[in-house]
């Protein structure tokens, strides 16, 4: 089975590419070191072949079509440690991950400290080595709130 496919380059992955604990695809690779996302399967990253194969891609798109930064989707989806092997190895001018999850509520109104959601962004980006940045979604959680409720 192909499991991606590239602008040319191909993946030619089976399921011991995917992850043995995403419930919505049978993988048999390891299990994942971040969340799942329904709509595609968890890839392994902690396989060499997967790393490998990454870094070339991301090589190949940087030397043949001219891509200088990357926006790293779902990164909550494995460890900031990969990331940082993928950048390492691609060099980028820029990089920046997107780390989106829920901000606290208590009794369905947002918590006025959000220190643990900033703490976890923070603590992907220094799993990358500091290599990459990421979206401050904390702040646009907050933000969409107090606009929602007029509170400027």
């Amino acid at each position: 089975m192909v499991y991606g496919i590239f602008f040319g380059c191909c993946l030619n992955w089976d399921d011991g590419a995917a992850v043995v604990d995403d419930p919505h695809f049978q993988g048999r690779g390891n299990k994942s070191s971040g969340d799942n996302f329904h709509a595609a399967p968890n890839i392994d990253h902690s396989q060499d072949f997967v790393r490998k194969d990454l870094k070339e891609w991301l090589c190949w798109l940087r030397s043949e079509i001219g891509y200088d930064g990357w926006r790293i989707d779902f990164v909550r989806g494995f460890w900031g440690s990969y990331v940082g092997g993928y950048l390492d190895a691609s060099e980028p001018y820029f990089a920046v991950g997107e780390y989106w999850d829920s901000l606290s509520y208590t009794y369905g109104e947002m918590d006025h400290n959000q220190d643990a959601h900033w703490r976890r962004i923070i603590d992907w980006i220094n799993a990358t080595n500091g290599t990459a940045g990421a979206f401050d979604v904390t702040t646009k959680g907050i933000l969409h709130v107090a606009l929602e409720r007029c509170e400027y």
